[in-house]
């Protein structure tokens, strides 16, 4: 989902050069991009039974094991783990180790009156107007306009920062991560809907991929 010169790719993270005046460089020395390891939780639920807002809730089963398996997956445990403030999300951080930090500007899309209600709850019409335009709020809450927007202000400062350093993961709802992707992508916002993110996956985001401006 990149454009030129960026990056979205998962797995394991490559090596990162360390900050100015950090591990064997000089202070003045300028070190290369640095890497943010971007999370999205584990599941709350199977898919035909999730609700919209389903990240405020505790990990099932499934997504306590996945968020298990990733912890114990990492090359290395992080001293710091950012944490956006929902419930999935915050258990998921728990088990990566690393002390966790919650993020109260990481939290996921706001979905106003539709919290915790099924898609078939919801009107036709108004599910076809929160799909079809990115600057629409059926529900009351936020667009995706204003939610990526709102991701993307966050992590333009951090990525490639000494907040970013090697050892710290960000770990959020999927919906964050798609915002990411999207705003690194070609299509921008536009292509928010068209993001696939699965539940504990880990994403690799290069500095150089982050754009200035939206």
């Amino acid at each position: 989902m990149g454009g030129a010169g960026a990056r979205v790719r998962r797995g394991p993270h490559p090596p990162v050069p360390p900050v100015d005046g950090c591990a064997g460089h000089p202070a003045g020395h300028r070190a290369g991009p640095l890497t943010i390891r971007l999370v999205a939780a584990a599941r709350s639920a199977p898919n035909r039974a999730l609700r919209f807002g389903a990240e405020s809730s505790d990990l099932d089963d499934r997504g306590r094991h996945d968020a298990r398996t990733l912890g114990e997956s990492l090359d290395e445990h992080p001293d710091l783990v950012l944490s956006g403030p929902e419930a999935s999300v915050r258990q998921t951080a728990r088990a990566l180790g690393g002390r966790v930090q919650v993020v109260p500007q990481l939290r996921s899309v706001d979905l106003g009156s539709w919290t915790g209600c099924l898609p078939e709850d919801i009107p036709v019409e108004a599910l076809a107007l929160w799909f079809s335009d990115v600057t629409s709020t059926p529900h009351g809450g936020e667009s995706i306009a204003a939610f990526v927007a709102r991701v993307a202000a966050w992590f333009a400062p951090h990525i490639g920062t000494q907040d970013g350093t090697p050892s710290t993961l960000v770990v959020v709802a999927k919906p964050v991560v798609q915002a990411v992707v999207a705003h690194l992508g070609t299509a921008g916002v536009a292509g928010y809907f068209a993001v696939d993110i699965r539940p504990a996956s880990i994403h690799t985001v290069s500095a150089g991929i982050v754009r200035a401006g939206l």
